[in-house]
């Protein structure tokens, strides 16, 4: 099992007389903050330690947010998921119904028309051939096509 002792410094736990300066509303000309005790490699150490991801960082901001606004984001959150899948399950189903309604109509239908179409070619083909031949022979034309009527 770990034990956690915190461990106080020295430096902190002394009282300094003096004013307490607002290091904030100084403006510092060639850093952003002053100094600090002990070297900057020693606080670029403690930093470099612990890398935070991005999770931590969402996990950080749970604790920022109110209970009642997280409360009120999740119900929303919920809501929106519900009427989404909803929506998709019912565009899912009337394209699945579209779908094999066109296929089932749709392609006896077709098959039907192409039927129908290559009757009327070999009709229109049957009518040329019949006068091509009585433009050349007028008399052989029984020869031609034997079960025309006359």
């Amino acid at each position: 099992m770990v034990h956690i002792k915190e461990v106080e410094d020295q430096y902190f736990s002394e009282q300094r007389p003096g004013p307490d300066y607002d290091y904030d509303d100084y403006d510092y000309p060639h850093s952003s903050a002053p100094s600090s005790v002990g070297s900057d490699e020693e606080d670029g150490d403690e930093d470099d330690d612990y890398d935070e991801s991005l999770y931590d960082r969402i996990v950080a901001l749970k604790e920022m947010i109110p209970v009642h606004q997280r409360a009120r984001i999740v119900d929303v959150f919920g809501k929106a998921c519900t009427v989404l899948g909803g929506g998709l399950r019912f565009g899912g189903s009337v394209l699945w119904v579209v779908g094999t309604s066109a296929l089932v109509l749709g392609v006896p239908f077709a098959v039907a028309i192409g039927e129908e179409q290559q009757q009327l070619d070999m009709e229109r083909q049957a009518t040329i051939m019949g006068g091509a031949a009585e433009s050349l022979a007028p008399g052989a034309e029984d020869s031609v096509m034997p079960n025309k009527v006359r």
